[in-house]
């Protein structure tokens, strides 16, 4: 039944997913996460049927094996991405799936028939509609820098809602300042706010690198 109104496959670094197929816009589930299994039991009860752990756990080793043989690694991307036309699609994180496409320096909301397949953790959260008309000079009194930071800080925005994960190098942003000057504000209401809004808030930076590899992992 699942193979009848899922795509499932698995990516380049062999991470299974799943995508409904009559979505309009499509999701990539992990194939073992929760999402997934609430779905198969939901489908299970409705029909009569209750799933019991080990139930459950063959299913999904069963379309695990499904997707290990599918024809081509599915290409996942999270927030932003390509399409096969080499546009460029930002993920707005709402439930109806709504996306943004960047054509010729105009965005287009996106309601239905992307084929780009977009991976949401489990903090993900939506980012703005964008406006159909705006100035971009009116974000500069947010900011609490100096001129010239203020345009680095303008390409860091747009370089990052323009370039998915893993097709270029990302710069790092350093934001510094005393006590009191608004990085925590800045990072949570603006950045995150406008690139990646995100429930997990504002972090310390982990004192291990295999800390933060979880972090990323689930942001």
């Amino acid at each position: 039944y699942a193979l009848k109104h899922f795509e499932i496959g698995v990516d380049r670094n062999d991470k299974a997913f799943a995508s409904l197929i009559d979505r309009m816009n499509r999701i990539a589930h992990p194939l073992h996460g929760k999402w997934m299994k609430k779905w198969l039991r939901r489908i299970a009860h409705d029909n009569g049927d209750l799933l019991r752990t080990d139930d459950l756990k063959e299913i999904l080793e069963n379309l695990h094996a499904h997707a290990s043989v599918a024809d081509a690694p599915l290409q996942v991307q999270f927030r932003v991405g390509g399409t096969d036309s080499g546009e460029i699609e930002i993920d707005l994180g709402t439930r109806d799936g709504k996306r943004v496409l960047l054509v010729n320096g105009e965005a287009r909301v996106i309601n239905e028939g992307s084929n780009t397949l977009f991976l949401r953790s489990d903090s993900t959260q939506p980012l703005p509609i964008p406006a159909e008309t705006g100035d971009w000079r009116a974000l500069f009194p947010f900011l609490n820098m100096t001129e010239e930071h203020k345009y680095l800080l303008l390409s860091y925005l747009t370089f990052g809602l323009t370039h998915p994960r893993g097709t270029t190098a990302y710069p790092i942003l350093i934001i510094k300042g005393g006590q009191g000057v608004g990085k925590s504000l800045l990072s949570r209401s603006i950045l995150r706010a406008l690139m990646d809004n995100n429930s997990a808030g504002v972090q310390l930076f982990p004192k291990q690198i295999k800390d933060m590899i979880i972090s990323s992992m689930h942001q």
